[in-house]
């Protein structure tokens, strides 16, 4: 019996953490057991020096948690400073062997791209905090139901030269990584930033060009998701004249006030028919003031809407909301239809929507 109970029975003094739990001296005609941990303090002869090795023994054992923690966090820093070390190995093995196939490629043309352009700085480099015009790169793929809209941030310069040339140069590295890569476009845009489209063999493409930095915001403006207003649409009388019929001024495509609304008709990606990527934005009309933009936005949605309805059957949009810099956004999709939206946005940021 003894052996057996040693191997099975559970101390029934436990000094909470410090009980090693095994029986050591066991009373079989009590049905009792004790540890030895438990069995040591139990023996000592006062209450006090009994409650001083307790105290000793949880010190002990808090001071080795405490070592543990110390060594596990010096292991995990050891190992995020050996794959800090690897990930710079890598980036400066990855800019050598860039930088020896960019001189094989290029030779002397190279030299007109000054090294901030090529190894843009920290303040280049950073996002909160963009220099006067903003480099940005997009990629789209064909395999993408829906192409992204999104413009990746690359570097920031504060002047316009300067940000052409970083434009130049990551058209220079792609050209290396992609000797299946050529340019589909290439132009200046109305602000005199450089442009490029390039496409592969396999049909996707990528995109470097350059903003003023506060167009670059716009451009990733996008609805808040909360609802706009809860009252029936206003009736199209109730529209002032100016938001009916916009003057010349607000009607020129080619010079713009200050905020452009802008309208889209077409299918979204369905799964049975050819889908080429969203449906292109239309301009509008172009106001000095986000409010009268707005309310011609609102206008445009319900009275100019592909379906021709109105009074009693006027459309009930899906979506009316605001985007995060307060442009209106409505849009709507019947079933089996077309997704007709209209929104507002900077003029700026409008020459970029679908290029």
């Amino acid at each position: 019996g003894r052996g057996v109970r040693a191997n099975t029975a559970r101390c029934d003094t436990s000094h909470h953490y410090l009980c090693s739990g095994g029986a050591f001296r066991s009373c079989e005609k009590c049905n009792w057991d004790i540890c030895r941990t438990c069995f040591e303090i139990e023996s000592l002869p006062t209450v006090q020096e009994r409650d001083r090795e307790i105290a000793r023994q949880r010190y002990t054992l808090a001071k080795q948690d405490m070592e543990r923690e110390r060594e596990f966090q010096r292991q995990y820093e050891r190992q995020q400073e050996e794959e800090r070390i690897r990930r710079e190995w890598q980036r400066k093995e990855e800019e050598r062997r860039l930088e020896c196939r960019m001189n094989e490629l290029y030779g002397d043309e190279l030299e007109r791209f000054p090294a901030n352009v090529r190894n843009p700085t920290s303040r280049h480099k950073n996002k909160k905090v963009r220099l006067k015009y903003t480099v940005w790169t997009q990629e789209k793929s064909p395999k993408c139901y829906e192409l992204a809209e999104k413009r990746e941030f690359d570097s920031s310069f504060e002047t316009l030269e300067e940000a052409n040339l970083r434009v130049d140069y990551v058209f220079y590295i792609w050209n290396c990584d992609f000797p299946d890569m050529h340019v589909d476009e290439e132009k200046t845009t109305k602000g005199g930033l450089h442009f490029i489209r390039c496409k592969h063999d396999g049909g996707s493409e990528q995109v470097v060009s350059a903003c003023l930095s506060d167009v670059y915001e716009w451009m990733h403006d996008r609805p808040s998701g909360s609802s706009f207003n809860d009252d029936e649409p206003r009736e199209e009388s109730s529209f002032a004249k100016a938001i009916r019929s916009p003057g010349i001024a607000n009607l020129n495509e080619k010079i713009k006030l200050k905020f452009t609304v802008w309208s889209s008709c077409g299918y979204g990606y369905g799964g049975w028919r050819s889908y080429s990527g969203p449906p292109k934005k239309e301009f509008d009309s172009s106001f000095s003031t986000i409010e009268e933009a707005n309310e011609r936005a609102e206008y445009v949605f319900y009275s100019k809407n592909p379906w021709d309805l109105h009074g009693e059957d006027r459309l009930t949009p899906d979506t009316d909301t605001t985007t995060g810099k307060g442009c209106r956004y409505l849009e709507v999709h019947p079933d089996g239809s077309y997704i007709w939206t209209v929104s507002v946005t900077k003029s700026g940021a409008f020459e970029y929507f679908d290029m």
